[in-house]
């Protein structure tokens, strides 16, 4: 989390995408800003919004605190900054959209290339 505009007022919050099965991250991080003591149910919200999730696919979706290893799902009425913990990460949890297994993964790399001029 970084200050924004050198205001301690709003900070700008990097919030990744992780499967909730794997706890891989994935796709694009988004970069929002919030203000000191926001309840995190608010910032949820406003990523719905940003990302355009219709409301039956977001109502799963959870918004988890990271601190080294140590998970912590944010209830909506909890401030985002409740730690305050200067290497925290956060992270919207939810199945991932698009799901590879390993099996797929390995079987689309070990076929062989056809080059075909044109």
């Amino acid at each position: 989390a970084e200050t924004a505009n050198g205001d301690d007022a709003d900070v700008l919050l990097e919030i990744y995408h992780c499967d909730r099965a794997s706890q891989q991250a994935f796709a694009q991080p988004l970069l929002l800003p919030v203000s000191r003591g926001e309840k995190s149910g608010s910032i949820k919200k406003r990523c719905k919004d940003k990302l355009q999730v219709p409301d039956t696919e977001f109502k799963s979706w959870r918004l988890v605190r990271m601190i080294r290893t140590t998970r912590t799902h944010l209830k909506d009425d909890e401030a985002w900054d409740s730690e305050i913990i200067t290497d925290a990460k956060f992270y919207l949890e939810h199945v991932h959209p698009n799901p590879t297994s390993n099996l797929a993964r390995q079987s689309r790399y070990n076929k062989p290339l056809t080059i075909k001029a044109g």
